[in-house]
């Protein structure tokens, strides 16, 4: 009786053993799990940290293009004003001198022409806007 209760004894002992063991493997096989998901996370969190400073460095760079874009159309305003305010009176002169009316040369009908079309096209996009800002426009400077 004394032999089966020792065998009985280490059959009960190999099992709790294979069990323990069992249990050590689960455990460092989680425990590598953990380390590896844990580096992963750090990756993604250093990632998301690259296209963060990325994406408002491209905000930053697209903000400073549209108000280049802006003061470039204003100046450009006033550009293609001051010349039809000039055009008006170069042409008001020659009207009232005593030799008559002589007509500009071809690079100053060229300017003309340009600051023309320019203020009839900027004279668009503010009705254009007006009637609807979710329209979307070209760049009047294109």
């Amino acid at each position: 009786m004394t032999m089966e209760k020792f065998v009985r004894k280490d059959k009960e002992h190999d099992r709790i053993k294979d069990v323990v063991q069992s249990l050590k493997e689960e455990l460092e096989h989680e425990i590598m799990l953990r380390k590896h998901y844990e580096s992963l996370h750090r990756e993604l969190a250093k990632e998301l940290s690259e296209v963060k400073s990325s994406f408002f460095g491209c905000l930053r760079n697209l903000e400073r293009e549209r108000k280049t874009r802006i003061l470039l159309e204003n100046l450009c305003n006033e550009f293609a004003k001051g010349i039809r305010d000039y055009e008006q009176q170069v042409h008001c002169l020659r009207k009232n001198s005593r030799n008559g009316y002589v007509k500009g040369n071809s690079v100053d009908q060229l300017i003309l022409h340009i600051s023309e079309a320019w203020l009839d096209e900027r004279a668009q996009m503010k009705l254009a806007q007006s009637d609807s800002d979710f329209i979307e426009r070209t760049p009047i400077v294109e």
